[in-house]
């Protein structure tokens, strides 16, 4: 175990193959100081359990790093229609994602992981109802922001593009 009197003594590492050192992850963040904030990453068990553990945090102080897509109710993917800032129609089929659909009418757009876990393909939505499928908007961006390469929607979505 680290622990410490490191620059502001906000850094401390707990290894769970060490039985003396493994902490009660609710008991930890049962209590927010009113400055903290919380960073983690880890394997799905760890990243799972820190999530429910900081449920209760205000929005903005709980900060993750993940690699892998969340996991989804396996629901079939429904086609919609993505409405461009000139009218323009997109379809979405269920085989294909919404990434794939806008690259291949033309519209070029960044990506990266296309996993719905980096964030470089965010869009600005403007009308329609998204079905939010990645980890890396926070609640308040859902309301104006879409993830293409994994998110869907219903009906029409219409994206600043």
């Amino acid at each position: 175990m680290i622990e410490g009197d490191l620059p502001g003594g906000n850094v401390r590492l707990h290894f769970d193959d060490e039985t003396a050192t493994r902490q009660d992850i609710a008991a930890l963040l049962a209590n927010r100081s009113a400055e903290a904030q919380v960073y983690y990453c880890g394997p799905p068990g760890f990243m799972a359990a820190v999530g429910r553990a900081a449920e209760h945090w205000p929005e903005g102080t709980v900060h993750f790093e993940t690699f892998q897509p969340p996991d989804f109710d396996g629901a079939p993917p429904e086609p919609f229609v993505i409405e461009l800032r000139e009218g323009r129609m997109v379809e979405v089929s269920a085989q294909t994602t919404a990434l794939a659909a806008l690259r291949a009418a033309g519209v070029p757009l960044l990506a990266s992981c296309e996993n719905g876990v980096c964030g470089t393909c965010e869009c600005v939505t403007l009308s329609g109802q998204p079905i939010h499928r990645d980890s890396v908007l926070s609640k308040d961006a859902r309301g104006h922001r879409f993830i293409p390469c994994v998110s869907r929607a219903t009906g029409v979505l219409k994206l600043d593009l």
